[in-house]
């Protein structure tokens, strides 16, 4: 009986002390995840922007309250047609784009800042873009990809404007 009440003690107290050593740990974590967050407060920027690029294109882009009005642009890509100049207010702008003809590898650059966008792929002849920063003025927004021809693949460039007023 000596032996089990002996036992018993032994268990109870180091189940004691590891019960407030996991204790500690969770608070401890706690307090450096409240500390990390508190001490971040770098602004965020889109990863198709390089840190080592020059800093206008930063310059032109909002910060994280002023973004306001989001403006859609439909465009027509591969179709040989001339589409005309957009005009649109505030100082971005998604693309949503058609293709008339299966295209790969298509890339999304406004000429007038550097800003390569992301490009999502909706269908086979559809495409949506992440928020593309314009100066004011005149912005070219060139789209490059590689069309399927009879003969294998043929790289193409076409390019819009967006007018950000």
């Amino acid at each position: 009986m000596k032996y089990i009440m002996a036992n018993f003690l032994l268990v109870l107290i180091l189940g004691g002390v590891i019960h407030l050593q996991l204790q500690n740990l969770h608070h401890s974590q706690e307090k450096q995840q409240i500390s990390i967050k508190s001490k971040d407060t770098s602004k965020r920027i889109p990863a198709s922007i390089s840190k080592n690029l020059d800093t206008e294109i930063l310059k032109t882009m909002p910060s994280k309250n002023e973004y306001g009005i989001i403006n859609e642009v439909e465009s027509f890509v591969g179709c040989n047609k001339v589409s005309n100049a957009f005009k649109v207010k505030g100082r971005n702008v998604l693309l949503v784009g058609n293709a008339c003809q299966k295209i790969k590898n298509l890339q999304v650059t406004n000429i007038s800042n550097g800003f390569t966008a992301s490009v999502f792929v909706l269908d086979v002849k559809k495409f949506r873009t992440d928020q593309i920063p314009l100066i004011l003025g005149v912005n070219e927004i060139r789209f490059d990809f590689e069309q399927l021809q009879r003969g294998g693949v043929q790289k193409v460039s076409e390019s819009i404007s967006i007018e950000s007023l």
